[in-house]
């Protein structure tokens, strides 16, 4: 298997060096309105996830108001619950490969997200993506670096903002989401799903354990 993630998109990432200030700060967006709905739902899923593992620090606290959105965010949960169940070893070797330090942290985060979404935008990986990003602060929790876990809410916010914006609008935006997770055809859905899911991970895990 050859990896998507060539040369020049490596030496790219690699000569980005952001402070652990800037790749905190996302204060370009924080007046956009698709940006915070974005940020509003990766935070209620990954303190969601904390909570599950023992890890929050304080109360849990959901941010989202608006009805719809807070069906999107269930349904998220429930659909990245059944994808992390199937994979969970998967993305935790991944989180371990992971070389955090200031300087790299977001690079190599945006690096493994780039490669998940080399051969095309769909659904199932951008519940992938979210998934990832949980076990990643998951991993930051468990390894003392608990001042990332908040900075990894703005990185998946602003990805999906400036790189998966597009695509989502096109496809009805999270009513599309709602419709391609739709229970009614779980069952239907489900071995092709999964089947992607391992195609996609495998292909970020090949990425990490040959760079």
């Amino acid at each position: 298997m050859t990896s998507s993630f060539d040369e020049a998109s490596s030496q790219k990432i690699k000569t980005l060096k952001p402070t652990l200030t800037n790749f905190k700060g996302t204060n370009g967006f924080l007046d956009d309105e698709q940006f915070l709905v974005y940020k509003n739902i990766i935070k209620d899923y990954i303190q969601s996830r904390l909570l599950n593992e023992g890890l929050l620090d304080g109360p849990y606290r959901c941010d989202i108001k608006d009805v719809k959105t807070k069906k999107v965010s269930e349904r998220l949960k429930e659909v990245g619950n059944e994808l992390e169940g199937k994979f969970k070893d998967s993305f935790s070797n991944m989180c371990e490969r992971l070389t955090i330090t200031d300087t790299t942290a977001y690079p190599t985060f945006v690096g493994v997200v780039n490669e998940l979404f080399s051969t095309g935008i769909n659904w199932g990986r951008i519940v992938a993506f979210i998934v990832f990003s949980s076990r990643l602060a998951i991993h930051f929790k468990r390894n003392g670096m608990p001042e990332y876990v908040k900075s990894v809410y703005g990185w998946v916010a602003r990805y999906m903002h400036t790189k998966l914006s597009t695509w989502i609008e096109a496809n009805r935006s999270w009513d599309g989401f709602l419709d391609h997770f739709d229970k009614k055809n779980e069952n239907e859905k489900s071995s092709i799903f999964t089947a992607t899911m391992a195609v996609a991970i495998g292909t970020c895990a090949y990425f990490l354990f040959n760079r």
